[in-house]
């Protein structure tokens, strides 16, 4: 029912609740040195409710992160993956039906809350070596890539 979705098609709302999965999923290909893919899993679910707290309660923003699909055991364990192809068209599809929806400024809030939930998820796990930076080259170029896909890379004016 599409008022139970703050106006949002069942479609559109499916996607919006599977994006930060699928940006979970993206992180765990990029970071070839995870070393505890239960610290990951955790630091998912950690970082979607650090995440849902930056939004007012009952907004959609928050019902669409507090609703977020969770990592399926295999999933959780790096079994399957999302190839970046995948991720950027359901970054772009979604940043498209957000500017419709939302307008362009709520649009910007949620796609900028979704780059700081990808960073958290990177910062998650060290880098390979003692004293190496918590997000590696790999994902930071991801983030930035995830960046474009949104729409993130051009200066927003109120």
């Amino acid at each position: 029912m599409v008022s139970e979705h703050f106006g949002f098609s069942n479609d559109e709302w499916d996607l919006l609740t599977e994006v930060p999965l699928e940006i979970y999923l993206a992180m765990l290909s990029a970071d070839v040195a995870v070393d505890s893919f239960d610290a990951e899993e955790a630091a998912y679910g950690k970082s979607l409710l650090q995440t849902a707290e930056q939004c007012a309660i009952n907004s959609w923003m928050r019902k669409a992160l507090e609703q977020a699909s969770r990592p399926t055991a295999a999933q959780a364990h790096g079994a399957t993956s999302m190839s970046e192809q995948e991720l950027s068209a359901h970054l772009e599809e979604l940043a498209d039906i957000l500017k419709k929806r939302v307008g362009e400024l709520d649009a910007h809030k949620f796609c900028e809350l979704l780059v700081h939930f990808a960073e958290r998820i990177a910062a998650a796990s060290a880098g390979p070596f003692p004293g190496s930076p918590r997000v590696t080259k790999a994902e930071g170029d991801l983030i930035w890539r995830m960046r474009q896909a949104l729409g993130l890379t051009h200066t927003l004016h109120p």
